[in-house]
């Protein structure tokens, strides 16, 4: 499976792998202009206890923890997503961002019709809660909850106390993630299986939530 990570991370990516104590360790840098960023990248480390498997965010020298798996194959996938989560581009529109930005802070409908136009119904809801999507909870004096609720039904808050047309943008930009994760997840789950809880658990490491 290490052939099929590399493939999906592209040519933008080294992997490498080594073993220090006899603990696997697979690690994955971002080349930026031919040079290899070493102040950031993203670990995948064996335990050696029962095949657990760690993965890092390293940040010029200290470890983070995004999660632990019992399966190696089911590891290189949440490295994958952690890989373009902590070092990948951004997938949204700085176009649509501005677009969002310039609208009235009152005018929900337009906010409404930008989204529409560039984003996926079942990745957002501006009003009634909607499992799997970024939803937004209108709360007292023109500010704004967003919080993704999972397809388990946990609820999980991006941000708070936001006001209008900047809530919007933030919106925006999650739910392109969703979609994003999603595109990047259907091709590990043609070569192995993974389940609901699974496949929220990774979820939330792409959204940094």
């Amino acid at each position: 499976m290490i052939e099929f990570l590399k493939r999906q991370l592209g040519k933008e990516y080294r992997v490498n792998i080594e073993t220090i104590n006899g603990c696997e360790k697979i690690k994955v840098n971002k080349l930026e202009n031919n040079i290899l960023n070493q102040e950031t990248h993203v670990e995948l480390v064996h335990l050696n206890d029962n095949n657990v498997w760690e993965l890092y965010e390293v940040q010029r020298g200290k470890s983070y923890s995004l999660g632990q798996f019992n399966d190696k194959n089911i590891g290189l996938s949440a490295l994958n997503i952690a890989t373009f989560a902590v070092m990948g581009s951004s997938w949204a529109s700085n176009d649509v961002r501005n677009e969002l930005r310039l609208i009235n802070k009152n005018d929900v409908s337009e906010a409404e019709n930008i989204l529409k136009n560039n984003l996926k119904q079942k990745y957002y809801s501006l009003s009634k809660e909607v499992p799997g999507a970024i939803n937004l909870e209108s709360l007292d004096s023109n500010k704004y909850n967003i919080y993704y609720l999972s397809l388990t039904g946990e609820k999980i808050t991006i941000v708070k106390n936001r006001e209008a047309p900047s809530i919007y943008v933030v919106m925006y930009n999650y739910g392109i993630k969703l979609e994003c994760f999603n595109n990047i997840i259907k091709k590990w789950k043609q070569e192995i299986n993974i389940d609901l809880i699974l496949n929220e658990k990774l979820k939330r490491i792409f959204l940094r939530k």
